[in-house]
């Protein structure tokens, strides 16, 4: 049987998803990471992996990931910014080895400005974000700054006709169908090269087995 929420346990799961904070965020962060793997996934294998390049993550979650991003080339250094600082310290303590070893980096931000000067970054990915971005143009042209002249970014996203069915999803997100990331992604810095689609299934926030259709936007920088 389907698990029963409040209107106040929703709103809770709503602005957790967003920013995970504090012991219920923690739970909602490891939950997430085994929830949206699939994704992931697919995002970090969209990308043409080479040695030595430099990656940034945004809001990278627990990252219990990482090991799987590191793996993909030799050298690789990996950056991750979150607007949540549970999660950066819960990023760094599981993956303390790979910091130490200066292989990762996890940092905070606004969720606006990207801290790091121009055209430092070769693969950029998020999975899951787009839905929380304030200003998605403005943010598309921040990383468009940051990154390298022939970067390339994959954006994870799960498509709007599944996401308006979740009783969590409220007003504070933004859906999107593959023309909607079209359209955005044509307004800014960045060039479309594919939007790969997925269908997978997966246990919803209220127990049950729902199908789960999402897509990985490939970009690169004009």
């Amino acid at each position: 049987m389907d698990q029963e929420f409040t209107e106040e346990q929703l709103a809770e799961i709503a602005r957790q998803l967003n920013k995970p904070e504090g012991p219920i965020g923690l739970e909602v962060a490891a939950n997430m990471n085994q929830t949206n793997i699939s994704m992931t996934r697919a995002a970090i294998h969209s990308l043409d992996w080479r040695s030595g390049k430099k990656v940034l993550e945004l809001g990278h979650g627990n990252c219990g990931h990482l090991s799987e991003v590191l793996q993909q080339a030799d050298e690789l250094t990996y950056v991750g910014l979150e607007i949540s600082q549970s999660m950066q310290e819960e990023a760094r303590r599981i993956n303390r080895e790979e910091v130490d070893k200066g292989r990762a980096q996890f940092h905070l931000y606004d969720g606006q400005k990207i801290p790091f000067e121009d055209g430092v970054f070769d693969l950029l990915l998020t999975v899951n974000t787009i839905y929380f971005w304030a200003d998605p143009l403005a943010l598309l042209e921040e990383l468009a700054r940051v990154a390298s002249g022939e970067a390339h970014f994959a954006i994870a996203f799960a498509h709007k006709d599944f996401m308006e069915k979740l009783l969590f999803v409220k007003d504070n997100f933004r859906l999107y169908d593959q023309e909607d990331v079209r359209q955005l992604v044509d307004k800014s810095p960045w060039q479309l090269q594919n939007i790969a689609t997925h269908t997978e299934q997966v246990t919803s926030k209220s127990g049950a087995l729902v199908e789960r259709i999402f897509s990985i936007a490939s970009l690169e920088k004009q």
